[in-house]
């Protein structure tokens, strides 16, 4: 055969091929070491009695798992207000020429959000407040 690049991937979507046939034959043994199992429509199915147990186990831990999601609490015009204060106070702590890190992981997982929208941005190892203003608006806190 010819070492050209069409041959070679040939050889190589070969050898592929027969990995997976590989893993075929070795997946046919393994059911063939197996128990009847009959199913509600009357057909019968292999199953090997390690595959019958895995499915039990998992039947069990369904069972025991939560049926519905929690739910968040609702948030209240109180509540946004005071995340909305919160986030001033925090801005507050920057200044817009002095770079500064915010000091617990709190502030960590704000910055993102306040980079993203303009009111923070990177300078050097810390960070800096621009010029755009951050209001709070009462009415739109809904």
């Amino acid at each position: 055969m010819a070492n050209t690049p069409t041959d070679r991937r040939l050889a190589n979507l070969l050898a592929y091929h027969e990995n997976a046939a590989a893993a075929i034959r070795a997946t046919l043994a393994l059911l063939s070491v197996t128990q009847r199992h009959a199913h509600k429509n009357g057909h019968d199915h292999a199953l090997p009695a390690m595959f019958e147990a895995a499915i039990a186990i998992d039947a069990t831990r369904r069972a025991k798992a939560p049926t519905t999601r929690r739910k968040a609490p609702p948030t209240t015009k109180a509540g946004l207000l005071a995340q909305r204060q919160a986030t001033v106070e925090f801005l507050g702590e920057f200044a817009a020429n002095t770079p500064r890190l915010p000091a617990d992981a709190t502030g960590r997982r704000k910055l993102g959000v306040l980079i993203a929208h303009g009111y923070l941005k990177r300078k050097g190892d810390g960070f800096v407040r621009t010029a755009k203003p951050y209001h709070i608006d009462p009415k739109a806190a809904t």
